[in-house]
C-alpha cells in the first residue's frame, strides 16, 4: 500500500482484516508508519530513505506482490505501484487522484506479460450492501476507525478543519455537528 493517508490506512485495515500477508505499507510520514504497525503491516518502508522497489524484492522476492494499491496521489506512485506487481496475475489498483494533466507511465509488455491495472472511485462500494457491513464490524469492534481520527472540530471551525486537512498534517477530521444556541 503506497500512502498512508484515509484511503490507504483503509486498505491496509481491509487487508489485515482479511489476512494478507505480508502487508507492506509506503509512506514517508514516520507517525502514519508507526500507526500501520498498529493497524496492521507486517512491514513499512519510507521511500525518502530507501529504495521502495529494492525493499519489497527483499521481502517478497524478485517477482513482486499479488496486489498493490496506490492511494498516494500521484502518477509516479501509481507508475510504481503498478511496477511492483507479479507477472501473470498481478493487480494494481489505484485508488487516488493525481493532479489533472499528469500521467503514468507503464511498460505495455508488462501488461502482455499479465499484469493488471484498474482504478476505483469510492472503493466500488455498494452503500446498501458494504455500509451496514462496516457499521456491523465497527460496533463488533473489528473494524478500529477511531485510530484515524487525529482531530474534531465544532461545525463553526470547519475551515480550520479544512486548512488543516489541505496541510497534510491531519489523518481523518471529524466535525462535531453541535448546536451552539
Amino acid at each position: 500500500i503506497i500512502g498512508l493517508g484515509g484511503v490507504g490506512m483503509s486498505a491496509l485495515i481491509g487487508a489485515a482484516m482479511s489476512k494478507c500477508d505480508p502487508v507492506i505499507a509506503v509512506d514517508p510520514d514516520e507517525n502514519k508508519r508507526k500507526l500501520a504497525c498498529e493497524l496492521g503491516a507486517t512491514h513499512v518502508i519510507d521511500p525518502t530513505s530507501e529504495d521502495v522497489a529494492r525493499a519489497v524484492y527483499a521481502l517478497t522476492g524478485p517477482g513482486g506482490v499479488d496486489y498493490s494499491i496506490e492511494a498516494a496521489g500521484s502518477a509516479d506512485t501509481i507508475s510504481q505501484a503498478f511496477a511492483l506487481v507479479k507477472d501473470g496475475g498481478g493487480l494494481c489498483i489505484f485508488a487516488s487522484h493525481p493532479p489533472e494533466g499528469e500521467t503514468i507511465r507503464i511498460d505495455p509488455h508488462a501488461l502482455i506479460r499479465g499484469k493488471h491495472i484498474r482504478g476505483s472511485w469510492g472503493g466500488d462500494t455498494d452503500p446498501d450492501r458494504d455500509i451496514p457491513m462496516y457499521a456491523e464490524e465497527y460496533l463488533a469492534g473489528k473494524l478500529p476507525l477511531d485510530r484515524l481520527v487525529t482531530h474534531r472540530f465544532p461545525l463553526h471551525a470547519i475551515n480550520d478543519a479544512l486548512d488543516l486537512l489541505a496541510s497534510g498534517r491531519a489523518g481523518r477530521i471529524v466535525i462535531l455537528m453541535e448546536s451552539t444556541s
